[in-house]
């Protein structure tokens, strides 16, 4: 189920999202990433009193997801400081990483069509 956000609420979520892209960015870690790889954010969603942020992520190039979301929890510190510098907010939000299972899904329903039985429903169709 999909939750509606306010425009507030999105407009926020959006530069939050850009300051954590340029984060990744730069690339100047306080700890050292399990492994190199460039990080991709995909979306994120902001609560209603924007003290919580759900960050959706991607690892370019694939990766230990878990052991990526166990460093982006251990750095999560340094990034709430550069977050509360680069964007003026009254409260700086928690953040709370997520993988974004979006293009997997995508991939999943894409094996699903290749299949020769909805290939054959699709044949029958036309």
């Amino acid at each position: 189920m999909k939750v509606i956000q306010s425009q507030r609420c999105l407009k926020v979520g959006e530069e939050v999202k850009r300051a954590l892209a340029g984060y990744f960015q730069r690339g100047d870690y306080h700890i050292s990433p399990p492994q190199t790889t460039m990080l991709t954010v995909t979306e994120v969603q902001m609560s209603a009193d924007l003290q919580l942020a759900k960050v959706y992520i991607l690892p370019l190039g694939g990766g230990d997801e878990q052991k990526i979301l166990a460093w982006l929890k251990e750095e999560t510190p340094p990034i709430r400081y550069y977050l509360g510098k680069q964007v003026y907010l009254k409260f700086n939000p928690q953040l709370v990483f997520l993988m974004d299972a979006t293009f997997s899904a995508a991939d999943q329903v894409n094996e699903i069509l290749k299949t020769a039985r909805v290939k054959k429903d699709l044949d029958e169709e036309t």
